[in-house]
């Protein structure tokens, strides 16, 4: 299995953490953070690109998806703050060869009053590291 999640991760929660003091970065899913701003940043997906296999089944590359969710509790800004975080992750993953597929406000069942805001990014990666667009 080709596994780059730990460096994919790593690099946006760097850049994050460089642009935002303070801010709370996990790889895994929340609805409930327990400090704001925060992002949810992980691998969703991780499948072989059947067509690259060797005749032994041996994976050249595989198709990634990436989720983010973004959550502000601002009373006033907090979508602003949403997209100027949701930015940061652009630039990030356009910069590594991702492709956003998905990005919009989102209703955050866990308490309304909160904004979030959710991003997705497709790629191909070989095994060499290299992100290829799809």
């Amino acid at each position: 299995m080709i596994d780059v999640e730990n460096y994919v991760v790593d690099k946006v929660a760097k850049a994050l953490r460089a642009e935002f003091k303070g801010i709370f970065v996990v790889s895994t899913d929340t609805d409930a953070p327990s400090k704001f701003p925060a992002v949810c940043f992980w691998e969703q997906s991780n499948v072989p690109l059947a067509k690259t296999q060797t005749a032994h089944c041996r994976e050249n590359h595989t198709e990634l998806m990436y989720q983010g969710n973004i959550y502000s509790n601002l009373m006033s800004g907090g979508k602003r703050q949403c997209r100027e975080i949701a930015a940061v992750i652009d630039r990030v993953m356009t910069e590594m060869g991702f492709i956003r597929i998905f990005g919009q406000p989102v209703l955050n069942p866990a308490d309304t009053s909160i904004s979030r805001y959710a991003l997705r990014y497709k790629g191909i990666v070989g095994k060499d590291g290299i992100v290829y667009t799809s």
